[in-house]
């Protein structure tokens, strides 16, 4: 994928392209995919089934993330050989897709900058769901439920009781407050997992990813010039249109600690949370001309068309404010307020097939303010699922006016932003001894003795 984002042509060395490789990493894929498929399945119907398992009450969070990490993954190398097949010089099944051709049929029909720019694209995905996996991972050093598959064989074989005898065997005893769950009659106040508040810090990670389209205004006027050579008038019509593309971006949401005496006077908050991230975004649209000439009593002599299009890549930086209107504990509107610094990377086609007066490019570095509009949902308390919508509403840099429109060829393009975000808050770090909890018994003495007092 690194080379890929070079070169889309790249392949490795030697073996990239010996076609039992290639067919191992395709099994290995479709493998995967069956696989994580299967168990999200039997994992949502055994815990909506079973609300007495020994799982009820404990976060779901991380297993949400590694499942739509494995299966982010798995689409990105299947859409990757696909690719690659419509890319390459084959032109029927052959033992160099054998499973994945009839993807690589169907993008036979893009064009060769197309093809190109969607391996980017993939490749980039597939990257940066990576990278985030790591950090996840190096953040939570006691996030079991993906180190174990590192540590497991050791664990299983090496694991050792204090008498020296193997540990392998029955799960030891859930514990609470210090004591055996007895799970078929627990306890009003035994803990299942985390279930406070309390147990996390009021910032975490925050990820999103999605597609990008340029919106246009449609056909723009027709405009009307003069040749400087023949002296002849002529029409010429630009009709805009956008693409897709795709952006990735990682940062940090931050919750607020205490409630400022405004928000404390309108018994409401005035910022839910704010966040912050850099990414990656690929925008790019294309536009379609038409240019009629007339001779001196109006008629028309010619018409000539063409079409041109064009992907720009940024870096980007982005700062938010939220305010949430909760329906539920569960689920709520969020709106958001920010501003977003791209720099161009990658730039794109600027020579159109027919040249036009008019024509503009916009600078390099884009300033904009933006809105944000999706509905968040709490799967639990430490993992949050916002898709939305994202829309600049003015622009800074370069100014015109205020436009945030983004000048390419003859015409704007506004961009907009589908995405979902994810946050995931950090686990606290318990310093010392855990608290002492006592007994039903010891809060009954301790009440006794504060009412004596």
């Amino acid at each position: 994928a690194y080379g890929q984002l070079i070169n889309p042509h790249f392949a490795l060395p030697i073996i990239g392209h010996f076609w039992v490789y290639e067919y191992i990493t395709e099994l290995i894929a479709w493998a995967t995919g069956i696989g994580i498929v299967a168990l999200i399945g039997i994992r949502q119907v055994t815990y909506r089934r079973n609300k007495r398992s020994r799982f009820a009450g404990s976060g779901m969070g991380k297993a949400y993330y590694v499942e739509f990490t494995i299966v982010l993954i798995v689409f990105c190398v299947i859409a990757l050989r696909g690719l690659e097949g419509a890319l390459s010089d084959e032109t029927a099944w052959n033992r160099h897709f054998i499973t994945t051709w009839f993807i690589a049929a169907m993008f036979k029909s893009m064009t060769l900058t197309q093809l190109e720019n969607w391996i980017q694209i993939v490749a980039t995905i597939k990257i940066v769901g990576s990278m985030a996996w790591f950090i996840v991972i190096a953040s939570n050093l006691t996030m079991g439920v993906a180190w174990h598959r590192f540590l497991a064989p050791f664990n299983i074989f090496f694991r050792r009781n204090a008498d020296g005898k193997s540990s392998l065997g029955a799960l030891p005893p859930m514990m609470s407050h210090g004591e055996e769950i007895n799970f078929e009659d627990p306890k009003e106040d035994d803990v299942f997992g985390q279930s406070d508040y309390k147990d996390y810090r009021f910032y975490g990670l925050q990820w999103s990813v999605g597609p990008t389209y340029m919106l246009t205004r449609g056909k723009n006027p027709n405009y009307t010039s003069q040749d400087v050579n023949t002296n002849r008038p002529f029409n010429y019509t630009q009709d805009p249109y956008g693409m897709l593309g795709v952006f990735a971006e990682i940062g940090l949401a931050h919750f607020p600690k205490k409630t400022s005496k405004l928000a404390k006077m309108l018994k409401t908050p005035l910022v839910s949370y704010y966040d912050w991230g850099v990414g990656f975004k690929l925008l790019g649209g294309g536009e379609n001309t038409q240019i009629e000439q007339f001779d001196a009593l109006g008629n028309s002599l010619y018409t000539n068309k063409g079409s041109s299009t064009f992907y720009n890549g940024y870096v980007y930086g982005r700062f938010a404010l939220h305010k949430n209107i909760h329906l539920s504990k569960k689920y709520f509107f969020d709106n958001a307020l920010g501003v977003n610094v791209d720099f161009r990377v990658l730039e794109g086609n600027k020579n159109h097939q027919l040249i036009t007066p008019g024509s503009r490019f916009h600078e390099p570095l884009v300033a904009q303010l933006h809105y944000g509009l999706g509905f968040g949902i709490h799967p639990n308390r430490r993992f949050t699922i916002i898709p939305s919508v994202q829309v600049p509403i003015m622009g800074f840099y370069e100014w015109r006016k205020g436009c945030a429109s983004l000048a390419w060829f003859s015409s704007n393009y506004l961009p907009i932003q589908a995405q979902v975000k994810f946050i995931y808050l950090f686990e606290k770090k318990v310093k010392g001894c855990a608290p002492a909890r006592g007994n039903e018994e010891d809060k009954k003495r301790n009440e006794e003795f504060m009412q004596g007092q």
